[in-house]
């Protein structure tokens, strides 16, 4: 345990943090410096080496930080700044692939050569598995967190900052899977046999594009059937946990990341009678669950995948029924400000270029247009 006087004492995050002297600034006033670590012990040895090293001149009063310090000090100063889902990936990421390669090291002594390589390794042989490389889409945020963290950590002059660029792999064009309109049918005439929970969920992101979360979220209380009114004000997320259990994460139902995203969708007057049918004889509060409190997003997506079995349907991931509706929605002549903000998102040029693909019946109806 520290003694009286050591300046060492334990941070609230669960480290140990040891305070030193490292010199006089030009006012005259004492410059102080800090080290981290995770036992007392550890920081205690590390305090006395740079005490020793100080006395002896061996350095200078500019601190060295290990990758991992400056990582772990950027993630708790973003935390304000970034939704719980957020840090949880983030953190993920620099535990799964960043901090095994650049923990220990000298933040001071890492270039963007060395990080250019080791993306260029992931893209290559990066999957924890060993079956290959990742995604460039996936290393693009790794890219994100290693950026970030070396720009943080010369802002706080923990290093001087990168004098080569980091190169961003190139995102390979993908166009994300949808419903064709036969599959459509056939899914909406399953779920409207025999309504449940489920499958009135399914309908909603069908017929008014809910991510997995937001469906999961959402309780009859943010329904109002007498205006026909969806109102999009949580969401389920995935956060780190806290304390000693650091490593396990939990589920919780948090505000959407994006001001955009809170929005009131109106309801396909259709809709109206099948929602009050599963209401009716619901006891649950969320709209997705038969019990109290609310469904994992993987259980709802077992269930999804399941109705997908039942019906016949290829396996299609549950994001495209929100897809389906974006294109549904072009199709039907809906202009692309308004399908932005019934989606939720910041800029309508994010609705054009990640969700809205013309398919191949109407790309040949337009060039018809052509010899009209």
């Amino acid at each position: 345990m520290p003694k009286r006087g050591e300046n060492i004492h334990k941070r609230k995050d669960g480290r140990w943090e040891a305070r030193y002297k490292k010199g006089i600034d030009v006012n005259g006033k004492t410059v102080y410096g800090s080290l981290y670590a995770n036992t007392y012990r550890e920081v205690k040895a590390k305090l006395q080496l740079r005490q020793q090293n100080l006395a002896a001149g061996l350095v200078s009063v500019k601190e060295y930080y290990s990758f991992r310090e400056a990582a772990c000090l950027w993630l708790k100063d973003s935390q304000l700044s970034l939704k719980g889902a957020s840090v949880y990936r983030y953190e993920n990421l620099l535990n799964t692939h960043i901090l095994p390669v650049f923990g220990n090291q000298h933040i001071d002594q890492i270039t963007g050569t060395d990080i250019n390589a080791f993306l260029a390794t992931k893209l290559m042989s990066g999957r924890v598995d060993g079956k290959g490389g990742l995604s460039p889409t996936y290393v693009r945020s790794i890219t994100l967190v290693m950026k970030a963290v070396m720009a943080y950590a010369a802002e706080n002059r923990m290093c001087i900052p990168l004098r080569s660029k980091i190169s961003k792999p190139q995102p390979i064009a993908k166009e994300l899977p949808v419903l064709t309109q036969d599959e459509q049918k056939l899914l909406v005439n399953m779920c409207l046999t025999q309504v449940n929970e489920t499958k009135v969920c399914v309908l909603l992101s069908l017929y008014a594009g809910l991510r997995i979360g937001e469906i999961c979220a959402l309780e009859w209380e943010d329904i109002d059937l007498e205006n026909r009114l969806i109102r999009v004000r949580k969401t389920v997320s995935r956060v780190s946990g806290t304390g000693e259990n650091m490593a396990r994460s939990t589920l919780v139902i948090a505000p959407p990341k994006t001001i955009a995203s809170f929005r009131d969708i109106p309801i396909c007057s259709w809709l109206v009678p099948v929602l009050k049918q599963v209401r009716d004889k619901q006891r649950s509060s969320f709209v997705a669950s038969s019990r109290a409190g609310f469904v994992s997003p993987r259980t709802f997506d077992y269930r999804y995948h399941k109705l997908l079995r039942t019906a016949g349907i290829q396996a299609i991931n549950y994001h495209a029924l929100r897809h389906t509706f974006a294109t549904r929605c072009i199709e039907a002549g809906i202009d692309v400000k308004t399908l932005s903000e019934l989606l939720g998102h910041t800029d309508a040029s994010i609705t054009l270029n990640t969700y809205v693909h013309s398919s191949m019946e109407r790309k040949r109806d337009q060039l018809e247009l052509l010899y009209q």
